[in-house]
């Protein structure tokens, strides 16, 4: 007994003691910290689905968790939405998003844009040309006889240029690119890839600093690679070699 209260012995109890304090005390600061000085999951979900435009009932999945990274308290907040993935990462102290990660279901954001031009554009020709035959052909049949014969020669020059039509789509057809099936001159091009990602980003190109803008062929298509910055921000877009379409984008802030 003696031995064990001597110098020593002493010197490695309150060494001890020391420490089951210290780790008392941080326990609680780090308790307080998260308490009050967090955003909290709710918030940072609401952060997240406000970003990406939905409701908390049109999503599935949706969790949110407290995680340290790169020296920092953040949120990691992912849900799911007709197929499409969403991953978000949010400043626990501020709300900030450091990054999002959207992934899955194709390019939503220019179908949207191009859909009014597509219905609107076969609407007028689909209703101008039944109507002609509609209100001409039941008075032709009933006052004129020779109505007959007109329909008959129309139909002739119809049949004669549809050869043309098919022989002259065989050469381009013959145009195609790393076997992908595709021409060459269907592609948008690496300008105009860079173009569509900018726009998305609600950016200029004298803004940003590009890093590659690359014709890739992945998953049995051919895509645009498109990456730049802005300041310590990075852009990353794929965006269909053909459509245009955005098939994945990831931005990251440093």
């Amino acid at each position: 007994m003696k031995k064990f209260f001597s110098t020593p012995g002493r010197a490695v109890v309150s060494t001890i003691v020391i420490g089951i304090v210290l780790l008392i005390f941080l326990t609680s600061i780090g308790a307080i910290v998260v308490g009050r000085g967090f955003i909290g999951k709710s918030a940072a979900k609401r952060v997240a689905l406000q970003d990406a435009g939905l409701e908390e009932v049109d999503v599935s999945a949706l969790r949110a968790r407290l995680d340290f990274d790169d020296g920092r308290f953040q949120y990691e907040v992912d849900f799911y939405c007709d197929g499409v993935e969403y991953d978000y990462a949010i400043q626990a102290g501020d709300g900030d998003i450091i990054s999002r990660d959207i992934e899955g279901g194709g390019s939503a954001y220019r179908r949207n844009e191009a859909a009014p031009p597509q219905q609107g554009g076969p609407a007028a020709p689909q209703q101008e040309s039944p109507a002609a035959p509609s209100q001409e052909n039941p008075v032709a049949s009933q006052q004129e006889g020779p109505a007959a014969p007109q329909q008959e020669s129309s139909v002739t020059p119809r049949q004669e240029t549809a050869p043309v039509a098919e022989t002259a789509a065989q050469p381009t057809a013959s145009l195609t690119d790393n076997g992908a099936g595709q021409t060459k001159d269907a592609y948008i091009g690496a300008d105009l890839a860079k173009q569509i990602a900018l726009d998305h980003a609600q950016l200029n190109e004298g803004d940003v600093r590009f890093i590659k803008a690359e014709l890739d062929y992945d998953d049995g298509r051919m895509e645009y690679e498109v990456e730049f910055y802005l300041g310590r921000t990075e852009y990353d877009y794929t965006i269909d070699a053909v459509s245009g379409d955005i098939l994945k984008y990831d931005v990251d802030r440093d």
